[in-house]
């Protein structure tokens, strides 16, 4: 079986059918709790509609065989976290995470593997949140 990956935009402006959309991954990841001690209302308010539009496409989408679900990773360590500017914030944010590290790009890599999979073919309209238990505090 094959599958399809679109943003909500090209699903909405392609094929008016839908029968060849299978799964709709919101692969506009994102860091799910709210980053301190830095401000940035406008990230993370972009990023919270992000997860109520997952969730309405769920609830819509999902009588033309579409499933859209996405993927809230914590803070990935990536080049950017280790330049100067962040290099301060990255002990704070270390010790917010009860895991004790940053997220690995291959810790999301799996995710993407099952929402595209099968396996996840009853599940719609999900937050998928992968970030070493930070927002359980």
């Amino acid at each position: 079986q094959q599958y399809h990956f679109y943003s909500p935009k090209s699903c909405l402006i392609g094929d008016k059918s839908y029968q060849h959309i299978h799964k709709s991954l919101n692969l506009h990841l994102f860091y799910f709790a709210v980053p301190h001690p830095q401000k940035q209302l406008s990230y993370n308010t972009s990023k919270a509609g992000v997860v109520k539009l997952t969730q309405t496409l769920g609830t819509e989408w999902i009588d033309r065989g579409v499933r859209v679900n996405c993927i809230s990773p914590g803070i990935v360590d990536t080049p950017l976290i280790h330049s100067e500017s962040l290099r301060p914030l990255v002990q704070r944010w270390l010790s917010d995470i009860p895991a004790g590290r940053l997220a690995h790009v291959t810790d999301l890599q799996a995710a993407v593997v099952y929402l595209a999979s099968e396996a996840s073919d009853y599940m719609t309209g999900h937050n998928l949140v992968i970030e070493g238990g930070q927002s359980l505090w």
